[in-house]
Formats: C-alpha cells, structure tokens, sequence
C-alpha cells in the first residue's frame, strides 16, 4: 500500500519529558485515507523499549517521525537513544536500536535503499551517514564540518543520493553519491536551497530556493521552487513568490 496514496503519520504535542531539554512529540498512528480507518501502531513498542519513552498516558514520546522514499517504512526516533522501523506492508515494527550504542549524536531523518539506511544526523552540523542494519557498521557519506543546513533525497530507483549543504560562510554545494560503489560528485550550487524531494523518474530534482525581493525587503526570505535536471544540470522555475502574495 502506497504511502503517497493512503497512508500518513500523525501525532500530538508535549512538552520535552526529563533529560531531553527540547520539544517532543507523543502517539503515532497511521491513518488509510480510503478506508478512513486509524491505526495507533506505538503502542506495540510497549515491551521493546524502556518505560520512560512512554507518557503517563501510554503514548510513545517521539522527536522524528520520517517515510522512505518508497513508501515502505516508517523510521521513528525516541528519547533517548532509540531508532524504530515500522513496515508498513507487515503492519509491524521490524527492528529496534538503541542508537546509543551505534550514534554519539541526534538524529534528524531516516531513509532506507537497499540494505542500507542513510540517516542525516550531527550535533553542531549535519551529515548524512550510511548504516548496515545487519552489522551495526556506520559510515560517513557527506564530511561537512561547519555547516548551516543540509538535506537529502534519495532517487526511487535506489541508485542516488543528492545533497545540498550549505556552510557557514554561506557556500552551497551540490552531491550526487552514486549507491552502488559510493562515489560522489560535487557541483558548486550558488544558492541557499533545500532538497524537497524527487520526481518519479530518478532523473529529476524538486528543490526550493530562498532569496529576497530586494536589499531593503524586511521578510527574511522568499521561496522559489525549481526543477533541476541531474544530467544536464539544468533549472526550470515552477513557482516563486511575489512581493506580498503567493
């Protein structure tokens, strides 16, 4: 059952629990559009994680909740140190970690190609990093030491994994790891921007662009969204904000 189709994740808000100085959330439940049915699915995780993830209620406390790509999967991470992979075709949580045995570090979102998931994750900066569930074996994908921002998607048909950093000094750039001998391809990209996602080709990007109308516009930043070609490199504009109006 397709995610984009019948699927989505909803939760409500609580303030941080003790030991987590930020906000959390608490209660997942997958929701079928078509059949209107509510599924509550944290409630399984009851003797597979420790009691003090849960509230008083019963409801699992959560800090990210995040799809793959394919629809498939649905990754949870838990204070303190625990990551969730509920499978949406089973209808059940496959595995538990607990990340503090494998991260020294927050997670932020999950996605998993192959055999592999990729897990954006850092402290004072991101990096996305490639994780063998089997052998509990981590590895650094991207190597951004003083970054801004970053973010990623990886292409339906699992072959690539494009990412945007962008540093302190305010440089962007543009990667294109290749998934199956882990090669990746730099392109300076001269705008503040945001991965959103990619088209169901694998060939096209859907990124969002940040900028300002004019050197005395008082709103922070504008989003424009383009469509970048992979193989050509080439951007075509599908909506841009206008001075006061969308």
């Amino acid at each position: 059952m397709p995610i984009e189709e019948s699927d989505i994740a909803t939760h409500s808000g609580e303030k941080g629990i003790a030991g987590n100085a930020c906000w959390v959330f608490k209660g997942v439940y997958l929701h079928n559009i078509e059949t209107g049915k509510t599924v509550r699915i944290d409630s399984d995780l009851i003797n597979q994680v420790p009691s003090s993830s849960f509230s008083r209620d019963g409801s699992l406390f959560i800090t990210s909740l995040s799809f793959s790509h394919d629809g498939k999967f649905l990754f949870i991470t838990s204070p303190p140190d625990y990551l969730l992979i509920f499978s949406v075709e089973q209808m059940k949580f496959i595995k538990v970690f607990n990340t503090n045995d494998i991260f020294a570090f927050s997670i932020h979102n999950v996605d998993k190609a192959l055999d592999n998931l990729y897990i954006l994750a850092g402290t004072d900066s991101s990096n996305v990093f490639q994780f063998d569930m089997d052998k509990k074996e981590l590895k650094s994908i991207t190597n951004c030491q003083e970054c801004q921002e970053l973010s990623y998607a990886i292409s339906p048909d699992n072959k690539s994994l494009v990412f945007i950093e962008t540093n302190f000094d305010g440089k962007t750039d543009l990667g294109i790891v290749n998934l199956a001998n882990g090669t990746i391809k730099m392109i300076d990209y001269p705008r503040e921007s945001e991965i959103a996602g990619f088209v169901s080709d694998s060939k096209h990007l859907i990124i969002t662009h940040h900028y300002k109308l004019s050197d005395t516009d008082i709103i922070n930043s504008h989003i424009a969204i383009y469509l970048l070609n992979l193989n050509t490199l080439k951007e075509a504009k599908i909506y841009a904000e206008s001075s006061g109006n969308k």
